[in-house]
């Protein structure tokens, strides 16, 4: 048993260890939109429902589906600048992780090789730093945790307040769909073992009608009922494995050019370390007695290893699912009478190496966070942002609409108010993201597509072969360059 002040720093080292893989510089292209949102939010006081920053889908409906989370981001940009975006969301992000090692019975070597295993298996995403995505990882952590503890203990206390959870979650980020895919498919688990035991299967109707108050309460956000219109078309490309979706859905085709929307690179260090997850959580129930209690845990797993193949962002959420059960499942490794007699040097072992990362992680990502972050400019240069074009677009003023690339679309309606962008990460169709390509590739069609939006001047990557065609082929000049950007305007008749 060990002693109080042992357990708080050992799991203070714990919070602070994770805190190092949560703790970055924010890196997201979509931040700046983000920003612009939660501005609207927090000064304009409203929620956008039609988009006023393109020129591509000027006046459509564009739902703004994490707004709460949004408004947060913008008033602490605001106040605290980058620090404080990166300690926010590296604290928040960090809770994720921290919340199931503290919540299950565990040796503490067990749970920090458990732990250590998931952040590095979700470093890639983890390293983008602020983004609403991180507040569906804690909500479906706390989530994971809470009805684990339900089905062990079929206390109403642990699911009581889910539907709180959903109404708040609905406004901060999409991901909520999957918090309620993982009740739904928890309580047809559970009536499948009630009615495989023989038991009544009436008593699953406390997390039904949990169940059905949250997906109420989950309506309760900006255009519900046109947001949750989900076309055929956008399931197929959202579910199926991405060179399915590419055949047979548009939207699978865009989540081929978009990277963390590929499935995850097993030849990376996390893409491996995800690989050995599967492997060691297949092979956990397979040297076990097949209970009806491990079959449940085994079919939460599979669900969500396939879910997490799928798309690299996914992968924390197969590990936030990966280290309850995990911990539960590897727990009598440490009971032998061997390890019991080393656990103790282990676990000081364990505190040594969590003391040397934070000391080398958290002052060196401070230092940067300062250095990249002490302005806008200095972060535009450390993201390759083009700061120096927008400068001199603010000065020269060019008119008419322009077109620009699609990772810096976020960066420039938060950047360059008065000029609509052409395309940005929240696309809200494949028409678009299909024309842009025919333009960035220089197919056919590509001058139709520009003269079809009114573009007179691109802001764009140096790209001699680009700017050389569309010199020769479309009456454009160069009116500046720089070794992030070249702007190119067309040639007045």
């Amino acid at each position: 048993m060990k002693s109080r002040p042992f357990l708080f720093l050992f799991y203070s080292l714990l919070f602070l260890f994770i805190f190092s893989f949560s703790y970055y510089l924010p890196g997201d292209p979509d931040l700046g939109w983000h920003l612009r949102y939660g501005e609207e939010v927090a000064v304009g006081k409203r929620i956008l429902t039609k988009d006023t920053y393109s020129h591509t889908f000027l006046g459509q409906s564009v739902v703004d589906t994490e707004w709460l989370a949004e408004a947060v981001y913008y008033l602490i940009f605001n106040r605290w600048s980058f620090l404080g975006l990166a300690l926010f969301s590296g604290v928040f992000t960090s809770l994720a992780f921290f919340i199931p090692a503290i919540s299950f019975p565990g040796s503490l070597l067990n749970k920090f090789l458990i732990i250590t295993w998931a952040l590095w298996g979700s470093s890639l995403v983890l390293r983008i730093g602020a983004r609403p995505q991180n507040i569906s990882l804690v909500f479906f952590s706390l989530l994971v945790v809470l009805l684990l503890k339900y089905q062990k203990k079929q206390k109403l206390k642990y699911i009581l307040f889910f539907p709180l959870l959903f109404l708040i979650w609905a406004n901060a980020h999409p991901g909520f769909f999957l918090g309620l895919f993982l009740v739904l498919v928890v309580l047809l688990i559970e009536t499948l073992l009630l009615a495989l035991r023989g038991k009544n299967v009436k008593k699953i109707i406390p997390l039904l009608v949990i169940f059905l108050l949250s997906l109420a309460l989950s309506n309760f956000r900006p255009q519900a009922q046109q947001a949750g219109r989900l076309s055929f078309d956008l399931i197929k490309g959202l579910v199926l494995p991405v060179n399915i979706a590419g055949e047979v859905s548009s939207t699978g085709r865009v989540r081929t050019a978009i990277s963390e929307w590929l499935p995850p690179f097993l030849a990376s260090l996390p893409g491996t370390l995800f690989f050995l997850g599967i492997v060691f959580s297949v092979a956990v129930f397979i040297l076990r007695p097949l209970t009806l209690s491990n079959l449940r845990d085994l079919i939460l797993l599979l669900g969500f290893i396939y879910f997490s193949t799928l798309s690299r962002r996914n992968v924390p959420f197969f590990f936030l699912i990966f280290i309850p059960i995990i911990i539960g499942k590897t727990g009598r490794f440490t009971k032998r009478p061997r390890m019991k007699l080393l656990l103790p040097y282990f676990n000081l072992v364990a505190i040594f190496i969590m003391i040397s990362v934070i000391v080398l992680r958290l002052p060196q990502a401070t230092k940067k966070i300062l250095t990249e972050g002490s302005s806008i400019s200095s972060y535009s240069q450390s993201r390759s942002y083009p700061w120096k074009a927008v400068e001199f677009i603010k000065k020269q003023k060019p008119l008419g609409n322009m077109f620009n690339p699609y990772n810096w679309g976020g960066f420039l309606i938060w950047q360059l108010r008065e000029y609509p962008v052409f395309i940005d990460g929240r696309v809200p169709g494949v028409k678009i993201f299909s024309e842009y390509e025919e333009v960035v590739n220089l197919k056919k069609e590509w001058q139709e597509i520009l003269e079809k939006y009114n573009v007179e001047w691109m802001i764009i990557s140096p790209s001699p072969i680009f700017e050389e065609i569309v010199k020769i082929e479309g009456d454009w000049e160069k009116i500046y360059s720089d070794e992030r950007a070249i702007i190119l305007k067309k040639k007045e008749l």
